[in-house]
């Protein structure tokens, strides 16, 4: 369950410093994370012979995004600026929430790493913890420092700005500005899993581009924005492209030049939507989604800025300022289901990318300062030894009378009974169930065991019955704010008069 610890408005726009991480449990991939406005960047570590990505180019892609989402650009709505950022972070309440952006930056191209972590199963062979990664957050693009995937690496600075912020944008228009602007979730819905992406105002504005010819996707897939594998490629592409246009940064930073002098992308965007007043013409539904939805929460970074950051040869600096940390007191306490408190529990506190283990003191507490902002999911566990022999034929009875529907010899048809009791894990209590512990008990072969479960002490289980006893282990904090005390209650599955806490008591 989680805790939403409220944050002030200034943790909405927070930035930090660039933290030593370690994604890889077999070969370490990514060896820094760096988060700023809501957006994780996964910074690429040493990998054998491949080098990495430097400390200034994380700090670049940073600032970069801070110039992106400046809340006093002009234009901006600070309201639903404030909603796509959130919506990065996953909040509570946002169309993908529980599952924050990150953006994954490696050097060079997928070549160049052994294992490739782009082919199939190339994530698992860094590590379960690296795949299990993808599994719980959004990310959609890789930003390449250097880039070779063209067979030759350029250090022009115009080459990274374009690099960077194409592939910054198809993160931020995808897991951010649909969910800023309201009405955006479903305008800019172009998950082709879910009913309706095709008649969505991104869907007819991509359409325009194409039968205009502003858009030309023959290079994508089978050319058929109507096919659902084409139109997810093609739709990312255009939003960037439209971006572009919009903000006459392709004429500055694509590398390819007219006879102006003027950056062109032949084969793909034409050159009569290079500017707001060729999209209007060419793509007015186009222009208009990007006033109704982009305006508002992107703000254009000024040209020169950017050339002053990225110099070529990689010369220039950022300018990324970080907040101060401040740090508030997290206590978790870790106790039985009389409130025992358990002396020795490991708990683990993680972010998602990093973790921490902790021992729970005498009085079960573990006391630890996280930095304000944050997000951990907190959880438990411990050993159980069967020396202590609280599993016993009485548990096996009580199980048994839950399961008809009666109460337990104690009298009590609580949550944590039925929690308890479903000895097996099939989400209900049975007859089988009390079989199982009663063979448990006297040492037999079953296929349960007995287990430590810790659960929010402060949930709401009023839905727990003997026909439904699912349950999420462990607890949530998001954007902490304040100092704050959680509790995990220990549940031993099988224990289910509770004898262990008589034990320790």
């Amino acid at each position: 369950m989680e805790k939403k610890i409220a944050s002030s408005e200034n943790r909405v726009y927070y930035s930090e410093n660039l933290k030593s991480a370690s994604l890889g449990d077999e070969i370490v991939l990514f060896d820094r994370t760096i988060e700023v406005y809501g957006l994780k960047f996964l910074v690429g570590g040493q990998v054998g012979m491949q080098s990495a990505v430097p400390d200034e180019w994380a700090y670049k892609s940073a600032q970069t995004v801070k110039l992106m989402l400046n809340p006093e650009a002009d234009g901006i709505n600070k309201t639903a600026q404030e909603n796509l950022i959130k919506t990065l972070k996953g909040d509570t309440g946002t169309w993908h929430e529980g599952a924050p952006t990150v953006q994954r930056v490696l050097k060079g191209g997928s070549a160049d790493y052994s294992p490739n972590p782009l082919e199939d199963g190339g994530y698992a062979l860094y590590g379960r913890d690296v795949e299990t990664l993808f599994d719980t957050h959004m990310s959609n693009d890789m930003i390449w420092y250097q880039n070779s995937s063209h067979d030759v690496v350029t250090t022009a600075g115009d080459t990274d700005i374009q690099e960077l912020l194409e592939h910054l944008m198809h993160t931020i228009h995808v897991y951010g500005v649909r969910g800023g602007v309201n009405g955006s979730v479903q305008a800019l819905n172009a998950d082709i899993d879910t009913a309706g992406w095709n008649t969505t105002e991104l869907y007819f504005a991509l359409k325009e581009a194409v039968n205009n010819g502003a858009f030309d996707i023959s290079g994508y897939n089978d050319a058929d924005y109507t096919n659902p594998e084409t139109y997810a490629v093609a739709s990312k592409e255009y939003t960037y492209l439209l971006n572009f246009g919009m903000w006459e940064y392709g004429s500055e930073f694509w590398p390819d030049k007219d006879a102006n002098g003027l950056g062109m992308l032949e084969g793909e965007w034409a050159d009569n939507v290079r500017t707001p007043e060729g999209v209007k013409e060419n793509n007015p539904l186009g222009f208009a989604l990007f006033n109704e939805y982009f305006a508002p929460v992107l703000s254009k970074p000024d040209v020169e800025t950017l050339r002053s950051m990225f110099q070529d040869n990689d010369q220039g600096l950022s300018g990324y300022i970080w907040d101060p940390e401040t740090t508030h007191k997290v206590i978790a306490v870790v106790a039985t289901r009389d409130g025992s408190k358990i002396f020795n529990a490991d708990v683990i506190m993680s972010d998602g990318i990093n973790s921490s283990l902790y021992k729970s003191d005498a009085d079960g507490n573990v006391t630890v300062a996280l930095n304000a902002g944050s997000i951990s999911n907190v959880t438990a566990s411990l050993a159980y030894s069967t020396s202590s022999k609280a599993i016993s034929s009485q548990d096996a009875l009580d199980a048994l009378k839950l399961s008809v529907g009666l109460a337990t010899s104690a009298g009590t048809k609580r949550a944590f009974d039925f929690m308890s009791a479903d000895f097996n894990k099939d989400g209900k209590v049975t007859s089988q169930d009390a079989l199982s512990i009663l063979k448990y008990s006297v040492g037999l072969e079953t296929t349960g065991q007995a287990k430590w479960v810790f659960v929010d002490a402060n949930g709401d289980y009023s839905g727990v019955s003997k026909s439904n006893t699912s349950f999420a282990e462990g607890v949530s904090i998001a954007d902490l704010s304040v100092d704050t005390t959680i509790g995990l209650t220990g549940i031993l599955m099988g224990d289910v008069n509770d004898s262990y806490s008589g034990l320790i008591a």
